[in-house]
């Protein structure tokens, strides 16, 4: 019952970091010594026999240790180093029948249709794609399909020079792919890196947007006011989405702290009534910060952002908790932890709401080897949270 002898394939290249688990949660199992993973027949039992690297499993209980249940059914017991989560259950209802939409953000890389992509790797040995290499219905099953999205931030979107409204071929397109119920709403500043955000209008109907400026960056923020909907349409709680893309480059934390104090600059008359709600509390901030959360050169707006809408990470506190969000170097492979989501925390915030208090770094969405995901989809790796659809309190 213990021996497992069919080797199961390698699903990554390097050991991935571990990210929080929940009973219901398909995991993979790595271990850096190439023997295998050590399980055990009970929770913090020291005996052992060891599966093979890349195994996956199902969680089944959680004590000091994780108990997991192996497709042909063997079970065992494993510390928290060795699992990663694959896939979240998105129907999960928490025992109430609730409902939960998803709202993320991913940075789909240089969407534009005569842009190569490869940057900044193709400068050191790495390979050049070319635009038309990229699947765009693949890219529409992930953002329809596998992340069942409700409402994501896009980063690095080229926009049509001069449109009012603001507008994207390449947008269109995708729209197309994804179906009818899907719209965008894409910012006028950044050129060929706009920051769009798209929704599921059978999830969500889309209120005011506005363009928060960016004096100290590159490009503008942009944000919309949102309602969720319930499956027969009735209107539930709302909330702020803002798209944000700082500028290139870890490390530079005082430009990051410019580019996100302008932000909060800007919520001071955004939020009067006009273009959003007075009394709205709920507020995801979302997209490529450029900023790594775990390095030394340490942001201030992680936590407590924006005054008294306390706007925090959500994030664990450790990088071993949490994901690489891009793929980079020569060879490819996940490395970059620069891709957030964050809520308000304040009483009546979306974090009353959360179905986790950390964000999902959807590894489970990469291919090997690394470079075809790249190829046919982008370097990013898309970040997602979930929130309960309840009736509004604000």
């Amino acid at each position: 019952m213990w021996a497992k002898s069919a080797l199961i394939a390698i699903l990554f290249c390097i050991t991935p970091p571990t990210i929080a688990q929940e009973v219901g949660d398909s995991v993979i199992l790595q271990s850096s010594n190439p023997a295998g993973i050590p399980m055990h027949p009970a929770d913090q039992d020291n005996s052992f026999v060891r599966w093979p690297n890349g195994s996956t499993a199902t969680v089944v209980d959680i004590g000091t240790w994780i108990q997991v249940r192996a497709p042909d059914g063997d079970e065992g017991w494993v510390t928290r180093r060795y699992v990663t989560v694959i896939s979240e259950d998105h129907t999960e209802t928490d025992g109430n029948e609730q409902i939960a939409y998803v709202v993320g953000t991913w940075n789909i890389e240089h969407f534009k249709n005569s842009q190569a992509r490869g940057f900044p790797e193709n400068l050191f040995g790495g390979p050049t794609y070319p635009q038309s290499d990229r699947d765009l219905n693949l890219v529409a099953s992930i953002i329809r399909d596998s992340l069942q999205a409700a409402i994501l931030v896009l980063n690095e979107i080229n926009g049509v020079s001069g449109s009012n409204p603001p507008s994207s071929n390449e947008l269109d397109g995708l729209m197309t792919a994804l179906g009818p119920s899907w719209q965008y709403v894409i910012s006028a500043d950044g050129g060929t890196l706009r920051t769009a955000i798209i929704h599921d209008s059978s999830k969500a109907d889309r209120g005011n947007c506005l363009e928060f400026g960016n004096a100290s960056g590159p490009r503008d923020h942009i944000g919309c006011f949102f309602t969720f909907k319930a499956p027969d349409g009735t209107a539930m709680n709302d909330l702020v989405v803002i798209g944000v893309h700082l500028k290139s480059g870890q490390g530079r934390n005082n430009q990051h702290n410019a580019e996100m104090a302008d932000l909060s600059a800007g919520f001071a008359g955004a939020f009067d009534g006009d273009p959003l709600p007075t009394l709205e509390r709920d507020v995801v901030i979302a997209g490529d910060f450029n900023a790594n959360l775990y390095d030394s050169a340490q942001e201030n707006f992680w936590n407590d952002f924006a005054g008294t809408f306390d706007v925090d990470v959500l994030a664990p506190t450790s990088f071993t908790d949490y994901a690489p969000t891009r793929l980079a170097r020569v060879p490819l492979q996940p490395n970059s932890f620069i891709d957030y989501v964050m809520a308000s925390s304040l009483s009546g915030g979306v974090w009353d709401d959360l179905v986790r208090s950390t964000a999902h770094v959807h590894v489970e969405l990469l291919t090997s080897p690394f470079e075809e995901f790249r190829r046919k989809v982008s370097d990013h790796i898309p970040v997602t949270i979930r929130i309960r659809l309840t009736a509004d309190d604000d």
